[in-house]
This record gives C-alpha cells, structure tokens and sequence, in this order.
C-alpha cells in the first residue's frame, strides 16, 4: 500500500499542462480561513478524457473544505491506468473544493487478485493517516467525464459511476455497485467492509450490494447525465486463464454408480 504520489508516472503528457490545477501540500492554518461556499465552485460540465498528473494529498488554500475525502484505488500492474485516472479525477476533486488524500493500494505477489481484500486495507490504514468523512473506492479504470458528478458521500451509500461508455451508458442493474462506490466511515464499518473471500475478478461488488440491503441501507445514485464514466483501455491479463480452469480442477471420486442397462 502506497500514496499515489509516491509512484512514478513518468509518461510524456504527464506534465507540460495548462490550465489544470496543481496539486500541492499544505500546512495553512484555519484561523482566519472562511468556509468553503458552493457558489465558489466552478465547473466546466463534460470533458474528455485526458492523460497524466500526479496526486497525493490537496486542499484548497483560500477556505476551508467542503467534504474531507480519502480515495481508495485497488490497483496491481496498471501503471498507465493510474497515471491518466489521477490526471483526469484530479481537476475534478480541486474544483469540487475538497480536501482529498489518495491511497493507492497495490498488491504485489502473484496469487490471484483479490479486490474487496485491498479496499478493505486501504481503508483501514486510511484511517490511521487522514481524518476523513468520506470514502471513495475507485477503479483504476474509470474516468470522470463530467466534473458536476460531485465526489461526496450523503446519507446513504452513494454509486457515482452510473453511466459507463462501455455499456453504453446506462446502469446494467439495479444492484450495482462497482466501479466508483461511496461511503460515510460508520456506514463501511457497519457492512464490515468487503468480503475478503473473493479471489480473481468479480464477486467482491454484488457481495457489497447485498450487505449494504441487508444492513437496512440504500443505494442512491446521482442523475445518469452528470455520472458519465469512460473506461480506459487495457490489455487484459492473460495470467488468469492458467489459474483457473479444468488444470485446476481436483476432486476425488467417492462411488461411481454402474449402469442399469
């Protein structure tokens, strides 16, 4: 597990930029400093997908900020995927005048990938770093097009990843949570996280949709307009079909019945 800004995205359009906010580290005291206003925010609604910026920790210097955020990105070999995401969810987090930290949580050793087990340590060596009132769990993946789609959590559980380029923007079903995923603290807590259980691709996110129902909370979502998502390209690995198939299979046959005929 590691800060985003400790990694090295060093891909040309990664810098040279103008325009886009930067990302700095501050030690500003809040006396004297007036409360961030929505009003203040400014936004420039749908944009396209761009490429590189660094992230790490930012507030705004000028006054105090709305929402305290920690970003939790699951992430293994996908250094590309997370230099252009940090370039586009950036200017979007700066607009929207918050207080962001990002933690990207990468496993390292070659078993299968197991997602739901490193958000569930990210978020928990989060709290031990940032005071955060809001947790944000995003996929490498997934590029905010719009900066209106506010990155906030409400009162209930909150999926900010709504309409996918790939899926032809509409939501597949009604339970879904993957992709981008919102929560206050006690509300993760009260789910007990992720399920630890879920090895390989897929699983961990319709777990979380079940324990977020079943723990009598709801899933909300922003307007299909503004939480637009295009999802980067990459190279599938090809690791897994060696993992998991017929080479994989063992069993032990306990009695075989003979035939009636």
């Amino acid at each position: 597990m590691g800060y985003c800004s400790n990694l090295d995205c060093k891909i040309a359009s990664c810098s040279g930029e103008t325009g886009s906010p930067s990302v700095t580290y501050t030690n500003q005291s809040k006396h004297n400093i007036t409360e961030c206003e929505e009003t203040d925010i400014s936004f420039s609604g749908h944009h396209h997908a761009l490429l590189g910026q660094f992230g790490g920790h930012w507030k705004p210097s000028h006054c105090q900020p709305l929402r305290r955020i920690a970003i939790i990105i699951p992430f293994r070999d996908r250094h590309e995927n997370l230099c252009v995401l940090l370039k586009n969810l950036i200017p979007v987090l700066t607009a929207q005048l918050n207080e962001f930290r990002i933690f990207v949580v990468e496993q390292v050793d070659e078993s299968s990938f197991n997602k739901g087990r490193l958000m569930n340590i990210g978020f928990l060596e989060a709290t031990k770093m940032f005071n955060f009132d809001c947790v944000i769990f995003h996929d490498v993946d997934l590029l905010p097009e719009n900066d209106q789609n506010i990155y906030q959590c409400t009162d209930q559980p909150r999926h900010l990843s709504v309409a996918v380029d790939t899926h032809n923007y509409k939501l597949m079903y009604q339970y879904l949570v993957g992709g981008v995923l919102a929560f206050r603290p006690r509300h993760f807590r009260l789910v007990n996280g992720y399920s630890n259980e879920f090895w390989g691709w897929g699983g961990e996110d319709d777990d979380m949709a079940v324990r977020i129902v079943y723990s009598g909370l709801k899933i909300t979502r922003p307007s299909a307009e503004t939480a637009r998502y295009t999802m980067a390209y990459h190279t599938r690995s090809k690791k897994w079909a060696k993992r998991f198939g017929i080479n994989k299979c063992t069993l032990k046959i306990c009695a075989m019945l003979k035939s009636l005929h």
